[in-house]
């Protein structure tokens, strides 16, 4: 288990009240900013430091008390360093003040960075996607979910996010499928429970055969 991944485990235990969200108005314009808010946070990864003189701006990147004060430290990290993988988590967790900050285009552009900077980043596409989940761009959110997972194969919030984009979109069998695979990861995931349910109690239930 990757660290992100660990770092998205002790997220959602301090956002677990907020499951109860899922099941309330499940396709409407306040669920994907529960989503947003419940799961956009994570991944304060440290960064890595080649001098002491980065120590501080680096510790404040990863732990600034608050927004401002993190987005001053990780633009000194970004112009102090030519670590790849320093700058990639440092963009990412500038984008995540900005975010804090209601600043969509500036943490999409921090989050864009940081993939620019490693590629294979699958908390930044992660990320990006909450984002784009929150502006309503449902396929640009997809897309940036399934690198996530592409990447990080255990990220469960990864899978139930699409699951809710996929609910969203109307492709119920996709859906079906990532709330299942959320739930492989974490069984006691309510969120992907409800989903499952959601899903079951349509007209055509997805998870019965197709008539031959």
């Amino acid at each position: 288990m990757s660290v992100y991944v660990k770092k998205i485990i002790e997220r959602r235990r301090l956002f677990a009240g907020d499951d109860a969200l899922f099941g309330v108005n499940p396709v409407g314009r306040k669920l994907a900013h529960a989503v947003t808010r419940a799961f956009l946070l994570v991944a304060l990864v440290l960064i890595a430091n080649s001098t002491n003189a980065h120590a501080d701006a680096s510790a404040d990147c990863n732990n600034g008390t608050n927004a401002a004060r993190r987005i001053r430290a990780c633009t000194q990290v970004i112009e102090s360093t030519m670590i790849s993988d320093s700058i990639s988590m440092a963009y990412m967790n500038r984008g995540i003040a900005r975010a804090e900050r209601h600043e969509p285009s500036k943490a999409l552009a921090d989050f864009s960075s940081s993939i620019a900077a490693n590629s294979s980043n699958g908390v930044a596409y992660y990320n990006r996607g909450n984002v784009y989940f929150d502006l309503q761009k449902l396929r640009q959110a997809r897309a940036d979910y399934s690198k996530a997972i592409e990447f990080e194969p255990d990220m469960v919030f990864a899978f139930l996010n699409r699951g809710l984009v996929n609910e969203k979109l109307g492709d119920h069998a996709s859906s079906f499928s990532d709330y299942q695979a959320a739930l492989g990861l974490d069984p006691t995931l309510a969120a992907a429970s409800a989903g499952l349910k959601r899903l079951e109690a349509l007209p055509v239930s997805v998870s019965s055969p197709k008539p031959q």
